[in-house]
């Protein structure tokens, strides 16, 4: 009896919506790319965050978490992170992070939709005299 129902639950969500929609896996996570106790005099950084294999199209979710180590500092960090999507490249610029006050930090996440055998990438730029940060990025295929 409870086979039956099932498969007339199925059938019957067929003929109502024409498919039978999958609920969605869970995200992978991908490995982290982390600078910690990074220098503002290193400058600036330029890396990629993960080159999307031939079969990995699709939606990504990435979190950014900067914090300055050192305070008093002079000095702002500014990211980007860049992709392509359908041919075309495109990136986001994130909030700027002051290393005066040890209570600054910044975050955010954004999702993105990324072509196959593309790259996922990271940029910052770095302005001021001294102090240092960590800045963390965490990458979820969706």
């Amino acid at each position: 009896m409870r086979v039956i129902l099932i498969v007339a639950v199925t059938c019957l969500t067929i003929f109502l919506f024409g498919s039978y929609i999958q609920p969605p896996s869970a995200p992978r996570l991908l490995p982290p790319l982390e600078f910690i106790n990074r220098a503002i005099t290193s400058g600036n950084i330029s890396a990629t965050i993960y080159s999307v294999p031939s079969d990995g199209a699709g939606r990504y979710r990435v979190s950014q978490y900067l914090n300055p180590r050192t305070t008093n500092a002079v000095a702002t960090v500014t990211g980007t992170v860049s992709w392509t999507e359908n041919g075309t490249g495109k990136s986001l610029g994130i909030a700027t992070l002051v290393l005066l006050l040890a209570t600054n930090f910044m975050q955010d996440t954004m999702i993105v939709y990324v072509d196959a055998s593309t790259d996922i990438s990271y940029s910052n730029v770095v302005v001021g005299l001294g102090g240092t940060y960590d800045l963390r990025i965490v990458l979820e295929k969706l």
